[in-house]
C-alpha cells in the first residue's frame, strides 16, 4: 500500500506539472511559448519534475527490495532506467553552449 501512495504521489505531481503545458480542454488549442526562452524553461522544469520522480522510484525500489518484491522491484527498475533516459535528454536539450 506504501508503495501505491508513492507512486500515486509520483503521477498526481507530474500531472499537475504538465497539465500547465496543455490545452484544458480538447477542443482549445493550448498557446505554444512564444520565444526560445520559454520553450527551454518549459523543458528544464520537465527536468526538475523527472529528477523528482527518479528519487520517489528510487525510494519504492529500496522498500520493494527490502521486503523481497522481486516482481515490483524490477518494474521500478525499468521506470528508473526510463526516466534516467528521458533526464540526460533534457538535461541535454537545456544545456547552454
Amino acid at each position: 500500500m506504501m508503495i501505491y501512495n508513492l507512486l500515486e504521489n509520483a503521477q498526481i505531481l507530474l500531472s499537475f506539472r504538465v497539465s500547465r503545458f496543455h490545452a484544458p480542454n480538447a477542443f482549445e488549442a493550448a498557446a505554444p511559448p512564444s520565444d526560445v526562452g520559454e520553450k527551454i524553461d518549459m523543458l528544464a522544469e520537465l527536468r526538475e519534475d523527472n529528477k523528482t520522480l527518479v528519487a520517489i522510484h528510487r525510494s519504492a525500489h529500496e522498500t520493494t527490495s527490502s521486503h523481497d518484491d522481486h516482481a515490483t522491484t524490477s518494474l521500478i527498475e525499468n521506470w528508473i532506467d526510463e526516466t534516467e533516459r528521458r533526464l540526460w535528454f533534457l538535461f541535454e536539450t537545456t544545456r547552454r553552449s
